[in-house]
């Protein structure tokens, strides 16, 4: 479930179709920049009812990375 949601918003941020288990990441995405990132965060923020301090956010540049921070694996 939460891969899936992870890959939703992925998707409409990014503007195209993200599966879960796709290999994204910051590095191979031209359109995630840093406003990107900042609307990234702050819709997983609003979406899972969490809070992603900044020193964590800084370090979520990957789908992967993303699920287990959301998950509390990170």
């Amino acid at each position: 479930m939460i891969e899936e949601k992870v890959a939703e918003i992925l998707s409409q941020i990014l503007k195209h179709k993200i599966k879960p288990g796709d290999t994204v990441t910051r590095a191979t995405e031209d359109i995630w920049d840093s406003l990107k990132h900042i609307e990234i965060i702050v819709t997983l923020e609003e979406e899972f009812d969490i809070s992603i301090p900044f020193d964590q956010a800084k370090q979520l540049d990957s789908m992967e990375k993303i699920v287990n921070a959301v998950k509390g694996d990170a």
